[in-house]
């Protein structure tokens, strides 16, 4: 008599496990973490009965006061805003600040709903908050969130390792044309979709200026550097500079190395002044940091538009002429393309079809 199993008693999944198993596959999908983050809400929203669900940034630093948040509504009305973390706007902000300080989930009930204040966790510590909102009591659906959340939180280490530089842990230069072509997408959508919600007043959504901005860091002198005190104090500069990168600019900007001395920053939307402002303080930042050994390091950084056609390799190397221009012109300064353009200072190697840079 055979011992095989019938197929009657295998047991199968119901419509509620098909269900989960689609939207763990939607969070996989791809390797973007705002698009990782929104197929992770709106699974929350398709399995749980929540009227609202957010995802919260960690701030950066304590002199950031504000930071950027995902949130998404039964409805199905998305947006991105700003998120204050100032204690004076009440309990929701005190429980989003005890999750950052604690790693444990917090719960309230403030304004007639329930609040669940969920941590996301990468290599023990809190990267950003989960907040879940239902007017009734969340408790039985928090293993499904937490569930999800884990997916997530897993498939973004996973993401995360594969796309690093082993030396600083910054995105590696084999990421970057992927990572530019999903900023430029993105771009185009949120574009649109705030165009579309933008009759609607009563709606938060986070007004955007100006497009997103390539710059490119070079360590001055880093190969002297290398020369006189050793590969090993080389390789602690280039950690520290990573670090300090990682603190100073956005969770959302994109952050790589290229290779030796060469770092890429890929800057969320903002005008030209607010692009020009962030570059400067950040050489401002590493000039008046005290390097151990070495003691003073200097940068330069070339920086250029990024448009909704651009093309990688165009924008790339507009922002590599700004740095030359910095380079050649005494080093430890920020050089922005467009304005050495319309100053006659640089000539246009090569233009975009059909892109307006001024």
């Amino acid at each position: 008599m055979s011992n095989t199993p019938s197929q009657d008693s295998t047991p199968s999944l119901d419509a509620g496990q098909i269900g989960l198993l689609g939207s763990a596959i939607d969070i996989t999908r791809r390797p973007d973490r705002r698009t990782m983050e929104r197929s992770l809400l709106a699974a929350i929203i398709k399995h749980t009965p929540f009227d609202r669900t957010s995802l919260i940034d960690r701030p950066r630093s304590q002199t950031d006061v504000a930071v950027e948040a995902l949130a998404l509504e039964r409805a199905g009305a998305t947006n991105i805003h700003d998120w204050s973390y100032n204690r004076e706007l009440g309990a929701l902000a005190s429980a989003v600040d005890a999750v950052i300080e604690h790693g444990k989930t917090h719960s309230l009930k403030s304004g007639g709903q329930f609040i669940e204040c969920i941590p996301l966790l990468e290599s023990q510590k809190v990267i950003s908050v989960l907040v879940v909102q239902w007017s009734q009591d969340p408790s039985s659906y928090v293993g499904t969130v937490i569930a999800l959340l884990r997916i997530y939180g897993n498939y973004l280490t996973i993401v995360k390792e594969s796309e690093s530089d082993k030396l600083t842990g910054l995105l590696n230069r084999r990421t970057f044309d992927g990572k530019f072509q999903q900023l430029v997408t993105h771009q185009g959508e949120q574009a649109t979709h705030d165009a579309v919600h933008q009759a609607t007043p009563h709606k938060r959504v986070r007004r955007r200026l100006g497009h997103s901005w390539l710059g490119i860091i070079d360590i001055d002198h880093f190969k002297g550097i290398n020369d006189q005190f050793g590969h090993i104090y080389g390789d602690e500069i280039l950690l520290l500079l990573s670090g300090h990168m990682q603190q100073f600019f956005r969770r959302a900007d994109l952050l790589f190395r290229f290779g030796g001395e060469e770092f890429v920053v890929l800057l969320e939307p903002t005008d030209k002044a607010g692009a020009a402002a962030a570059f400067s303080r950040f050489r401002e930042l590493v000039a008046n940091f005290q390097f151990p050994q070495v003691s003073s390091v200097t940068i330069s950084i070339g920086f250029a538009p990024i448009s909704a056609d651009s093309i990688s390799t165009d924008v790339f190397g507009r922002a590599d002429q700004a740095l030359y221009y910095a380079k050649n012109h005494g080093r430890n300064q920020v050089a922005d393309y467009l304005h050495l353009i319309e100053n006659d200072e640089l000539k246009v190697a090569t233009i975009e079809k059909n892109i307006d840079l001024f």
